[in-house]
């Protein structure tokens, strides 16, 4: 049995080599501060420099200021599978994995390093606040301050001694929900750092994942007469509704809450932008954005987003993504139409930085894409459990989604964006080409996972009781159980 599986990892590893030969890095730049920020289940298509109608300034500037992925992908329909992707650069199904209660817990062997333990001890500032719980607790976090072997939930960074500071920076009293406090907190620890000295902040904000309950300042722009709605305008937030039961005004009207949250989100981005202009680390650091996965706005009679195969799909509007990166050497003001994922984000800051660490990371450095190059890449996607075995594969603008059966989904995603006409019996030959592809990715998985979940490998301790019962409560609150 290990010989032959020794035999097939080396074809897999030999035909994955082929098939991504053309997407190999170029040489690393320097180092810089690093800062990624994620909204949670942010959609591409309702950002202002994506052409959508929310009023985004902030991300805009960003965008005028650095280079817009227009096919940015999450590998994942949902955060678990997302939030291993993008902070380690290895697909989900390539780690064990446990049940959790009504969920599932990833395991990220703690001798893996991460980019967070790398910066750390080259003497980065490392800090992070992650509102969503469940994007936390499999391993994915270590270098981190604020949590050390990753099954912890963080401590608030910041002790408000910064808080005179930070509100004339920001031009205003620091007031409003708990999560714009999670945000200042993370700014105060930032105002902590000396000058000299580099940081890698990671700021992953919970909106505008549901429920939709924005702020009054941007709630009041909602045009809506909410006496004239069936129900009571609560009913609207809770963003997990069937099509077939709501009015088009009803619908619309759950859009503009969902918009009034990303214009929130917006705000918070200009504050981060701000801290970085004040502390003179603007011009200095890689400022990446982006999302774990998009939102269900009613599109084939769905809302919101899956979790742990339920409600999952690959489709575009789940799983297309906002992504855009600025920086140092980055050019300005560029838009690239090349298909990059989350998994690509770790090989590519470690390009940019210059840092060596972990050579065999699945997700492919996009940094030539970055500076104008023009190469062939792929989008691979998959859930967190080989047996709920759906995934997919997009290439040359057709996706071709796998499900358990052996059925299959082929759009062409320039013609028909919105994919409604499946092609899988017209184009047998294309399915069965991308097909062998992810069976490839499949059986490479399979094989890091059997090394990923050895007897020496050492994984995340269990949680105590209190930690168990506040990450029970926290998934509740999110919809997942």
């Amino acid at each position: 049995m290990t010989t032959f599986i020794r035999s097939f990892g080396l074809r897999v590893s030999l035909f994955l080599a082929g098939y991504i030969a053309a997407c190999s890095p170029n040489g690393g730049t320097k180092q810089g501060n690093v800062v990624i920020i994620i909204s949670d289940a942010l959609r591409q298509d309702v950002i202002g420099c994506y052409g959508g109608e929310a009023l985004t300034p902030n991300i805009d500037w960003l965008a005028q200021n650095g280079v817009v992925l227009e096919n940015a992908y999450s590998n994942g329909p949902w955060t678990v599978p997302s939030c291993i992707a993008l902070l380690t650069g290895n697909y989900p199904t390539s780690y064990g994995s446990r049940p959790f209660a009504k969920t599932i817990r990833v395991d990220v062997p703690l001798s893996e390093r991460l980019m967070g333990e790398v910066l750390r001890d080259l003497g980065y500032a490392t800090f992070a606040r992650v509102d969503n719980l469940h994007a936390q607790i499999h391993g994915n976090m270590q270098g981190y301050e604020g949590i050390s072997s990753g099954q912890e939930v963080p401590t608030h960074v910041g002790g408000g001694e910064n808080k005179s500071e930070l509100e004339e920076i920001l031009g205003h009293e620091l007031t409003g929900p708990k999560m714009y406090f999670n945000l200042y907190e993370t700014l105060e620890r930032m105002l902590d750092v000396p000058a000299t000295q580099r940081i890698m902040m990671l700021y992953w904000m919970l909106d505008p994942h549901s429920p939709y309950k924005p702020i009054d300042r941007f709630r009041k722009r909602i045009e809506t007469d909410v006496s004239s709605l069936p129900r009571h305008p609560s009913y609207y937030s809770q963003g997990m509704h069937k099509a077939h039961d709501l009015s088009p005004e009803e619908r619309a009207y759950i859009r503009r809450l969902y918009v009034a949250e990303v214009e929130s989100v917006d705000e918070r981005v200009g504050y981060v932008i701000e801290v970085l202009r004040h502390t003179g680390r603007l011009d200095d650091t890689y400022i990446v954005f982006t999302s774990d996965h998009g939102e269900q706005l009613g599109e084939r009679g769905d809302w919101g987003h899956g979790a742990f195969g339920r409600n999952s799909n690959y489709y575009e509007v789940l799983t297309r993504i906002p992504m855009i990166i600025a920086g140092p050497g980055i050019p300005k003001g560029k838009r690239r139409k090349i298909p990059v994922s989350l998994v690509d984000i770790q090989p590519t800051l470690k390009e940019l930085l210059g840092v060596e660490y972990a050579d065999s990371m699945q997700g492919r450095s996009f940094t030539d894409a970055l500076l104008g190059e023009d190469r062939q890449a792929f989008v691979y996607f998959t859930d967190v459990r080989e047996h709920d075995q759906m995934d997919a594969l997009l290439e040359n603008g057709y996706k071709l989604i796998a499900h358990g059966d052996r059925s299959f989904e082929l759009y062409h995603l320039q013609t028909d964006p919105d994919e409604e006409k499946n092609l899988a019996t017209e184009e047998p030959e294309r399915v069965a080409r991308m097909f062998e592809k992810i069976e490839a990715h499949r059986a490479e998985n399979l094989i890091r996972r059997m090394e990923n979940t050895g007897e020496t490998v050492t994984t995340q301790p269990p949680m105590s009781d209190d930690e168990i019962r506040k990450t029970l409560k926290a998934l509740k609150a999110l919809g997942y159980m």
